[in-house]
């Protein structure tokens, strides 16, 4: 014997019988203030994605500053450069910072322009 609900067996389990409890139409002041919080929250998360994002680029300059001061072979850096701008442009695309994901595109679009000339 089959003893799963149906759809018709539930209750309230249609949006007429929705409507007919009495779940209003527009939206009430306490959703309207909790949709406003959730805005926030997303503003908020981002603001701190970005600046975790910007730290890590901190220190990523700040260690090869260091590290390269005193480099006697002047490619090796700029090779570890390039790798780290990849690497950088890549964390910044996961983690959502658009402005790293701007800059690549011009900066690259600009290398396409300067090559084909």
């Amino acid at each position: 014997m089959n003893t799963t609900p149906t759809p018709e067996s539930s209750s309230g389990g249609s949006l007429a019988n929705l409507a007919e409890v009495g779940v209003p139409d527009e939206p009430s002041p306490k959703d309207e203030a909790l949709a406003a919080l959730g805005k926030e929250l997303d503003a908020e998360k981002d603001n701190r994605v970005e600046e975790r994002f910007l730290w890590i680029l901190l220190t990523v300059i700040l260690v090869d500053v260091i590290w390269f001061g005193n480099s006697p072979n002047p490619a090796f850096p700029v090779v570890i450069l390039i790798l780290q701008v990849i690497g950088l442009f890549i964390l910044a695309r996961r983690m959502g910072v658009d402005e790293a994901q701007g800059l690549l595109e011009r900066v690259l679009h600009g290398i396409g322009q300067r090559g084909s000339n």
